[in-house]
């Protein structure tokens, strides 16, 4: 029997979840706290924040807002009109939830992903703020391919993060994740019997970025970046299972999988706070540009032990650089804030667009 698989199921369920995961991981790592959360509010909104949708870059001590530079306290009063004087924030917690939703597409595959995670933030110094998460998403990939079905996956992840903002900015991050995947397709000469697998798989992303923030206008900062990040990947070995004990020759074998991805990164990112009567708003974006260091491809074993095809490898591929652009808002008050970021993905061989809500108490 000749055996050529020209797609790996696998490999499509890899990017696509570790992709979903990344969403979630971009949200935090170097900006997991958007200034708000320790903020004045009220008539203030916080220095910090904007950095791709979570971003805490000086925790909100202070407050840029109109014509000149006014800082403002926790009560929404002016503290003062006259220079830089410092105010500190007494909000230094916060609870939050965030809500998201994102979409990526590829050659042969595209998936849909929706979740929910909680957190806590804390400002524990001035400059010095962290967060740490806990959430979790569920993933479906669809194959676009007379043989291959779907994949359900269902994912919890772990994260944390520190920051540190004074004028030099720099923040480390990490998330974890455990999946349990479930997935359907058909076999047989004429893809004629219906099959199945479930298999787990897990990873781990972490990432270090630093950069300096200018004030280019009352109220307006920009921030250019770079950084390092280090993902890990590892799927179990598996079998899909041919319904039926007398098409067990159909079944089909893949081998595990680890990896280890390195990329540079680097970008821009800026942010506008504006004073309203009943609060504050903050707009915010960035563009950011991530390249893998050697080869990012995803390649996979599988065979069909019972007609002995031995074992081929099956290669997605996945180009080294990645273009991020995110456009974001937040309103602000005294005890509370809530914000919207939506995120679009750019890769020569897939594309994703991402949306996530954010809710937050702070106390």
């Amino acid at each position: 029997m000749s055996y050529d698989p020209q797609e790996s199921t696998p490999a499509h369920t890899v990017t696509s979840v570790s992709g979903a995961m990344g969403v979630v991981a971009n949200l935090f790592s170097g900006r997991v706290l958007s200034g708000s959360f320790f903020s004045g509010g009220g008539a203030g909104g916080g220095a910090g924040g904007g950095f791709g949708g979570f971003s805490g870059f000086s925790g909100g001590d202070v407050s840029y807002l109109g014509g000149s530079d006014i800082l403002l306290a926790d009560s929404g009063e002016i503290a003062t009109d006259a220079g830089l004087s410092y105010v500190p924030a007494k909000k230094k917690s916060s609870v939050f939830a965030f809500p998201f939703y994102s979409k990526q597409s590829g050659d042969g595959y595209d998936s849909k992903t929706s979740g929910m995670g909680v957190g806590f933030a804390r400002r524990f110094m001035d400059g010095v703020t962290g967060s740490a998460y806990i959430g979790k998403m569920s993933t479906d990939t669809n194959y676009d391919s007379v043989s291959m079905d779907k994949t359900m996956s269902e994912s919890t992840f772990l994260g944390a993060a520190l920051n540190y903002d004074k004028g030099i900015y720099g923040s480390v991050s990490l998330i974890g994740f455990m999946t349990d995947n479930t997935y359907e397709g058909y076999n047989g000469a004429d893809y004629e019997y219906a099959e199945s697998a479930d298999y787990a798989s897990k990873g781990v992303q972490t990432e270090i970025t630093g950069g300096y923030s200018f004030k280019v206008a009352q109220g307006t900062r920009v921030v250019p970046f770079g950084g390092l990040s280090l993902s890990y990947y590892d799927m179990d070995a598996y079998n899909t299972d041919v319904v039926g004990t007398a098409n067990d020759a159909f079944n089909t074998y893949y081998d595990s999988y680890t990896d280890w991805d390195t990329s540079l990164i680097a970008g821009v990112s800026a942010e506008k706070n504006i004073k309203l009567s009943s609060g504050a708003l903050k707009v915010f974006g960035q563009y950011r540009y991530d390249i893998a260091l050697g080869n990012n491809d995803i390649v996979i074993d599988q065979s069909v032990p019972g007609l002995n095809t031995g074992n081929v490898s099956v290669e997605q591929s996945v180009d080294n650089g990645t273009h991020k652009l995110g456009l974001g808002t937040e309103f602000s008050k005294v005890d509370w804030y809530a914000s919207v970021y939506g995120e679009y993905s750019a890769n020569a061989d897939y594309d994703s667009m991402s949306f996530k809500l954010t809710a937050g108490y702070k106390f």
